[in-house]
């Protein structure tokens, strides 16, 4: 009975990791290729006005990309369940502390969608906003899209601090070789300090420190989608 419990359990973990290198892999893949694809396509550089008339001559094309930053913010709350599951018997204080983290992460990055969509209602508007120029109409979508790196160094701030945490916890485990948790580590502290820069001196480019991040979510999305985990569970710190 209890070997079969016991197999029970570890397929379930097996689904879980599995899950959590699906979701890493398209929180990873999913805004490189919204901002190739679809962003890229909407931005003009240094002119906000001419970004918000692009907005307005490919409307489909940015309601498409609010659509995918909708998907991709439950992603974010998808992993961060997933690693909550995956890592609270390591540490059941800290695996709490880093899935509410990586939820208000998501829950931040659904906001932002929200006031993309608020502002391009503003700029469609006709009768609800006629007290408004076209160019006080035009600004916010403008805005939002050219200073797309200012504003999502907001969650980014989350995402360090919960994959730091995560990545600590993984360390912690037999999980998975060390080697790709101390990488983690290194990446989000990298991803932090990203952050703050942005926030604090947009003026200074630092954007060589998000490859690491992106090199480890490549490397454990596959990992934990083709190998799983290990199920040698330590014990717990009773934390």
């Amino acid at each position: 009975m209890k070997t079969n419990l016991k197999a029970n359990q570890d397929a379930s973990h097996q689904k879980i990791a599995k899950l959590a290198g699906i979701t890493f892999l398209v929180n990873l893949f999913g805004p490189t290729l919204l901002w190739f694809l679809v962003s890229s396509k909407l931005l003009v550089t240094d002119d906000i006005l001419a970004t918000s008339e692009k907005v307005l001559s490919k409307e489909l094309l940015f309601r498409a990309s609010i659509s995918i930053e909708l998907i991709l913010s439950i992603g974010l709350m998808v992993l961060g369940l997933t690693l909550y599951l995956l890592t609270k018997k390591i540490n059941k204080n800290l695996a709490l502390l880093g899935f509410m983290l990586k939820m208000a992460e998501g829950i931040i990055a659904a906001v932002i969608v929200v006031v993309s969509v608020v502002a391009l209602q503003i700029l469609k508007s006709d009768a609800e906003f006629s007290i408004l120029s076209i160019v006080q109409k035009q600004f916010p979508v403008g805005l939002i899209l050219n200073s797309h790196a200012a504003i999502w160094s907001i969650p980014m701030i989350f995402l360090g601090l919960d994959m730091i945490i995560f990545s600590y916890l993984f360390l912690k485990s037999n999980y998975i070789p060390k080697s790709i948790s101390i990488l983690g580590i290194i990446a989000f502290t990298s991803i932090l300090i990203y952050a703050v820069f942005t926030i604090l001196a947009p003026e200074i480019s630092v954007i060589f420190l998000t490859i690491p991040s992106f090199l480890f979510e490549l490397i454990i999305g596959i990992w934990l989608l083709l190998k799983g985990v290990n199920n040698i569970i330590p014990e717990s710190d009773g934390k």
